[in-house]
């Protein structure tokens, strides 16, 4: 009896020293999250991380082991390593299924979201981040679960953005917002008055203002990620009210937090806003310089992203088919219970079940294999499509001379159709209305040809005409229909 005693006793307190250490090993995951960002040291952090892991695997902890699969992949995704980034993040969902914790499915799903948004695959994105909004609202704890929905709020609305859903942008962004007030969610506010409400530029100038604020606040909480964004989005404003040498002084700090936390992506976009502004300038040396250097690291991050988007629809397909197969699995052991029953009943009718089984299994064995063809074509198809289509814009935004003729390549059946409404148009007229295809504005154009934006209305106005399109009729929707 004695001997049992103390065995419970050692229990409990060997059951409350693996408490600690899981509490230190959590609280560790989150510190050394929280620095790597602030610091900008990613390979640093990944060091830490995998120590930690060891840790949690040497004490059986699982919710840590997934935790650090879900930490690398954040900051994979930041490096721009799609491929790595999502291979630890499906590492994270298998080993989070063991466990039940709410906060642990919430940051799983949102980091999970945030790669697949990278890649442009919106929708699967979005179902990861409303699965995150669910299991957040879950969270016992108040302030973790505002934390995280905080989070999918902020990454819903980054979603739609992309989506161009505007209204359900703002409705999001206000909704983090309100969870919790912080930098890059003020920027990003700010952000939605300088695209879509240039009219309300003062509003914008209102958040820009709070988020350097609240960034002054506590400098060392926030991650310098959000310091670049608020620059970032100063530099928007200014180039939006044309004081193009202030948006350029922004645009330089931001370029260099991007290199300073190695984002090649925000450096990418730094060149081409910085370029845009010289272009605004006239300063022709200094814009071709920036989009030489655009289109050079464009191009590099392009080929890494297209075969990490090949390993996410490989997953995706790999994910449905286990899915198919657990149903599948579950439907034969039903199965093998009416058999029994059957067998118990008539020889007959258990011939009768076997054969239209095979019949229902080869049917559905082609079916699938019918509807997962399709889905590669799909996505393939869709790659295509949106690679051709931005190589022709950036073709039109560099006015460059091989335009039209790779316009045509993309886009035969427009060419075809216009060219029978009008057989007599001339090639400048043509590439006009290539412009109008690709959705580009009297600004744009006017920017990309060196005309004034009264000259690009003429010749819409031409264009009018000779098409015989109505006046009360959107000129781009009756160009898009044909």
């Amino acid at each position: 009896m004695f001997r049992i005693i103390i065995f419970f006793i050692l229990m409990f307190i060997m059951g409350n020293g693996q408490g600690k250490s899981y509490h230190k090993i959590d609280s560790s995951f989150y510190s050394v999250l929280l620095t790597t960002h602030t610091t900008g040291k990613f390979e640093e952090g990944i060091t830490k991380t995998e120590e930690l892991m060891k840790q949690s695997q040497r004490l059986n902890y699982e919710k840590g082991i997934a935790t650090g699969y879900i930490n690398i992949a954040n900051i994979l995704c930041n490096l721009n390593k799609y491929e790595a980034s999502l291979q630890y993040a499906a590492l994270a969902e298998k080993t989070m299924l063991r466990i039940k914790d709410n906060d642990l499915k919430a940051t799983v799903y949102i980091e999970s979201g945030k790669v697949y948004l990278f890649l442009g695959l919106y929708e699967t994105s979005l179902n990861y981040y409303n699965k995150a909004i669910t299991a957040s609202q879950k969270i016992e704890d108040t302030e973790r679960k505002i934390n995280r929905l905080h989070y999918a709020y902020a990454c819903k609305a980054d979603n739609f953005s992309y989506l161009n859903q505007h209204d359900s942008t703002y409705i999001y962004f206000h909704k983090a917002y309100n969870a919790i007030a912080d930098p890059i969610t003020a920027a990003n506010i700010a952000d939605f008055f300088i695209v879509n409400k240039k009219s309300e530029l003062d509003s914008a100038e209102h958040y820009l203002k709070s988020a350097l604020y609240l960034y002054s606040l506590k400098k060392n909480k926030y991650p310098l990620f959000q310091k670049l964004i608020v620059f970032q989005k100063y530099g928007d404003f200014f180039y939006t009210k044309r004081e193009y040498k202030r948006s350029l002084d922004y645009y330089y700090q931001s370029l260099a937090l991007s290199r300073q936390i190695k984002r090649a992506d925000k450096v990418r976009d730094m060149y081409q806003l910085i370029h845009k502004s010289y272009k605004a300038l006239n300063d022709v040396k200094k814009t071709k310089e920036y989009i030489v250097k655009y289109a050079e690291l464009n191009d590099s991050l392009d080929i890494a992203n297209k075969r990490a988007l090949n390993v996410s629809v490989n997953k995706l397909l790999k994910d449905r088919d286990n899915v198919k197969k657990k149903i599948s699995d579950s439907n034969y052991t039903l199965v093998g219970c009416f058999c029994i029953i059957f067998l118990l009943l008539s020889v007959l009718g258990y011939r009768f079940y076997k054969k239209n089984k095979k019949e229902t299994e080869l049917q559905n064995e082609y079916q699938q294999k019918k509807i997962t063809q399709q889905e590669i074509e799909k996505i393939n198809m869709e790659c295509k499509v949106n690679d051709a289509y931005h190589e022709v814009l950036q073709l039109a935004k560099n006015n460059d001379s091989s335009f039209l003729a790779r316009f045509k390549e993309v886009y035969p059946e427009f060419c075809k159709k216009i060219l029978i409404l009008y057989p007599d148009i001339v090639s400048s007229e043509l590439t006009f209305c290539a412009y109008l295809k690709l959705n580009l504005s009297t600004k744009d154009i006017a920017d990309h040809i060196f005309i004034s934006k009264k000259a690009v209305q003429v010749r819409k106005s031409r264009i009018r005409k000779k098409l015989n399109i109505s006046s009360d009729e959107d000129l781009y929707i009756w160009i898009n229909n044909l």
